[in-house]
């Protein structure tokens, strides 16, 4: 999909080929969005005791003041800011007309001292009756309170009112955009209701935030009741669109979105994010290995073999100071949080998926976020990027005069401004002074605009390269089954293979074969010995290993490492149906899931199948064990 606007080209997302069309897709700006405000409220609540974020969410919900104030105070300046920013966008809510009972779109109103209420819908299953009789004292008419109940209880906790009339899946259901439906519930009252509302904090404003950021995208990239689209579709249609395509295009948008089959049952979505987390914690604890090719990915995006080295320095930079506890930050790891490239919830997307993490239960949530932290994959990412940024950082320096080049990710000369420190100008403040310095006598508004509009422009380019350097699946990858959460276990961790497909090898053929360049084939042949130089580190460092390369030929050791560096993208795929022939499973086996792989694997044991082994079943059963028996 695709609308000029003022020069602008919006889509949900910008493949390889595709950089320099206008500012960054859907998908790209509200992951980079959704990144800033949580890393707001991370370094707010920094360092906060666990007593110390309950203190401070108590103070938020009654409206008190109390030891926390100055912390609650900054936190109400984010919700200011996101409101501003929804309002920016385009967002609006529905109210219906008080006469004709129809559904209007009206402006947004800012709520004073407002803080999100995420409704514990487990404590209101609980004792429903009780929670409608308080809803009452409130002021509440018994059908309108047990109505608000019954909507509660049936989803997560909030009261699941349509955005938009066409019910088409567009424009999902945000706590932003609404006002706090129960406006009886106040201040003088809120008491009554403390038991039943979420005590997270860190959970709540973060799902605040994640819906948003994606109200307020969609709204700037298709409007606010996502009129682009339905003018698309309806095009399409004149222009003599099947049903049957028609369909087909709804469904892939919804997939885009993150709206597809989003009635699937909250019972069936907790099974599943109770499998999948418990996937990822037996099959995953060492997974930080497969992750030492991932700053190949900068050096075949800069030609230059040197800048995948500053990642693996920053690396061991991070490694260092996480070890003595060492919380100083240097230019290019304050950057990454500026810009939204680094967030604490990376791992969780990525390896839980994006529809995967939005259904997640805070529980199962929550172990997958101290599994991916303790585990290092989420510091590794993170360092990984911060090593990309600095490439970036050198990459758009070292072109700043090649306009081709700059037209890459968006930019040109006019935006880039090299600050004292010899780094690119990426704050507004920064480029603001650059501006103010070669023209002294221009008024501070005007170039305070201007200086807002280079630096928006510079962040979505620096995101825009990282993007294109370490891989961050997301929906534009996959195909649109992988997005529909019935098959959530099934796609479950083939989405890299998809991410890397689009992301690595689309730009190795498009430098060899479009532009005549040879170096990122031979660096994309790297991915295969530094993999395996990671595999021998985890065997060395393991007591026991799968598979042992003492008598291995060279043909054993060139297909290990074919296979674990990824480079073959999707036909990683069809590697393992070879490799499910090779281990005696059904061809194809593998395809369906580590989930049902698993499954399949304990019924042959229960059957007796003599392929299977006690011991076998409890080392792809218990996390780790594989490793030490």
């Amino acid at each position: 999909f695709r609308h000029a606007k003022h020069g602008d080209h919006l889509r949900f997302g910008k493949q390889v080929g595709e950089d320099g069309e206008g500012s960054i897709g859907f998908l790209q700006e509200r992951h980079r969005r959704e990144y800033q405000y949580l890393n707001d409220v991370y370094e707010i609540t920094d360092g906060m005791s666990k007593a110390e974020i309950a203190q401070l969410h108590e103070e938020l919900i009654t409206e008190r003041i109390g030891p926390q104030h100055q912390k609650a105070t900054k936190i109400r300046k984010i919700y200011k800011a996101l409101f501003k920013y929804m309002q920016d966008a385009g967002v609006m809510r529905q109210e219906a007309d008080p006469e004709s009972g129809k559904l209007m779109w009206k402006p947004l109103r800012e709520m004073k001292h407002y803080h999100h209420r995420k409704w514990n819908a487990a404590a209101i299953r609980r004792d429903p009756d009780l929670f409608i009789s308080r809803l009452e004292e409130a002021g509440y008419e018994g059908v309108i309170a047990r109505a608000i109940t019954e909507s509660m209880m049936a989803g997560d906790g909030r009261i699941d009112m349509a955005e938009s009339p066409r019910h088409l899946g567009f424009i999902p259901f945000n706590a932003a955009v609404q006002e706090r439906a129960l406006t009886k519930i106040n201040a003088g009252n809120i008491d009554q209701f403390t038991d039943f509302i979420d005590t997270d904090f860190i959970n709540t404003i973060s799902t605040y935030v994640r819906q948003a950021v994606h109200r307020a995208e969609y709204a700037r990239a298709f409007g606010n009741d996502g009129e682009w689209i339905q003018n698309r579709l309806e095009e399409a249609r004149a222009a003599g669109m099947s049903d049957k395509d028609m369909a087909t295009a709804v469904k892939a948008i919804q997939a885009l979105e993150g709206t597809l089959h989003q009635d699937l049952s909250a019972k069936v979505k907790n099974l599943q994010a109770a499998a999948l987390t418990i996937q990822n914690v037996i099959l995953l604890p060492m997974a930080v290995f497969t992750m030492a090719v991932d700053p190949l990915g900068i050096a075949i995006r800069t030609g230059k073999l040197a800048d995948a080295g500053t990642a693996y320095v920053q690396a061991m930079r991070a490694m260092k100071k996480t070890i003595m506890r060492d919380k100083s930050r240097n230019w290019a790891e304050e950057m990454a949080d500026f810009v939204g490239v680094t967030s604490r919830t990376a791992m969780l997307e990525a390896y839980g998926q994006v529809q995967g993490s939005m259904y997640m239960s805070h529980a199962f949530r929550r172990v997958n976020q101290i599994f991916f932290k303790y585990n290092g994959m989420e510091g590794l990412t993170n360092a990984w990027r911060v090593g990309a940024l600095e490439a970036g950082n050198r990459w758009i320096k070292e072109n700043i005069d090649n306009q081709a080049a700059l037209e890459e990710v968006g930019l040109s000369r006019a935006d880039v401004f090299i600050a004292p420190e010899n780094n690119l100008a990426i704050k507004p403040d920064e480029i603001f002074a650059e501006l103010k310095q070669r023209n002294p006598k221009g008024k501070n508004k005007t170039l305070q605009a201007e200086a807002d509009k280079i630096s928006l422009r510079v962040q979505q380019a620096m995101f825009r390269f990282i993007d294109s350097t370490i891989i961050r699946p997301n929906a534009a990858h996959r195909p649109v089954w992988m997005s529909d959460p019935r098959f959530m276990l099934v796609a479950h961790l083939k989405q890299f293979a998809t991410s890397f497909q689009t992301v690595i090898l689309q730009r190795v053929s498009r430098e060899m074969l479009i532009n005549g360049k040879t170096a990122p084939g031979f660096m994309l042949m790297a991915y295969m010995p530094v993999m395996l130089a990671s595999d021998i580190a985890r065997w060395t460092l393991t007591p026991v290993t799968p598979s042992l390369p003492d008598n291995w030929s060279f043909f054993d050791f060139f297909s290990h490492s074919l296979f674990r560096s990824g480079i073959l993208g999707k036909g990683e795929f069809g590697a393992d149906i070879v490799g499910d022939l090779q281990r005696g499973k059904l061809p194809g086996e593998s395809l369906i899931g580590p989930t049902a792989e698993h499954t399949v694997s304990l019924a042959q044991w229960i059957a007796g199948d003599p392929r299977t082994t006690a011991q076998g079943i409890a080392k792809r059963t218990l996390p780790g064990l594989r490793y030490f028996i």
